[in-house]
């Protein structure tokens, strides 16, 4: 029988402990920004939601879609809870349309860099492993690495004046 779930936190393939740590320090630095700078949290959720899909999609191995669409829907889920418990002000200003619009393209916002950055991501490491593979295959060969062509300096001393080559 398979194990569903290790000690690191990980079940089925999801990084839930890693997302919930994540979630949790951003929702709290967004906190940290609503009251030392007065910054409101409707606006500052998209910048959230693009943090958060930038620091899990790294970190994690397995189901990386998965996992960084999981960790931006419970970004914004938790910063509509912050919304409506810490920041009625804002709320009040922006009316509850204009916050369920702003709500709403911050989760669009984040599940399309999330995927655009998993995409450039695989192949990032994708050519990576390729340029390792062609360098290790020429170590492996006995071949010499080979150099990119380098420039050559002529003087122009050694030129003289009024001839040329």
């Amino acid at each position: 029988m398979e194990e569903y779930t290790t000690g690191n936190g990980i079940y089925k393939g999801f990084y839930w402990r890693y997302i919930i740590l994540v979630v949790l320090a951003i929702s709290a630095l967004e906190l940290v920004a609503l009251y030392a700078v007065h910054y409101p949290m409707v606006t500052s959720l998209s910048l959230a939601v693009l943090i958060v899909s930038y620091v899990v999609i790294p970190r994690t191995r397995e189901r990386r879609l998965a996992n960084a669409i999981a960790s931006v829907i419970l970004t914004v889920i938790v910063g509509v809870v912050l919304q409506i418990i810490f920041d009625r002000q804002s709320v009040a200003v922006y009316h509850l349309a204009g916050v369920v619009e702003l709500d709403a393209l911050a989760l669009l916002l984040g599940l399309v860099v999330a995927y655009l950055y998993l995409r450039l991501t695989m192949w990032s490491e994708r050519r990576r492993a390729q340029v390792d593979a062609k360098r290790s295959s020429n170590a492996k060969s006995g071949s010499k690495t080979v150099q990119p062509p380098q420039r050559r300096h002529h003087s122009t001393k050694s030129r003289k004046k009024g001839k040329r080559r």
